[in-house]
């Protein structure tokens, strides 16, 4: 059976850029696991290194954008000053890892 385009948005999930960091991390981590199934077959994604920075580079891409739109909303919904939209980005940038 065809879905329509409406059930089909009704199931999707919009992710945050945080969730999407979230979600990179956990595969970051997961990468090198040396658990294994029953079989012996490893879990860990096995991902080479280059590939695994690649990642880390978005994560923080993701984390950076995000502290980038949450500090200009800010701005744009108060009466802000730019030293103060500057400081509050310092701050937001300045927790990110």
């Amino acid at each position: 059976m065809k879905k329509n385009k409406s059930e089909i948005e009704e199931n999707m999930e919009i992710l945050s850029l945080k969730d999407i960091a979230e979600s990179i991390k956990k595969t970051i981590e997961l990468n090198d696991s040396e658990l294994e199934d029953k079989d012996g077959t490893p879990l860990g994604y096995q991902f080479p290194r280059s590939v695994i920075e690649k990642f880390d580079e978005a994560r923080f891409l993701c984390l950076l954008t995000d502290a980038y739109l949450t500090a200009f909303k800010e701005f744009f919904q108060g009466d802000q000053s730019i030293q103060t939209f500057l400081e509050n980005l310092d701050k937001l940038k300045s927790g990110l890892k």
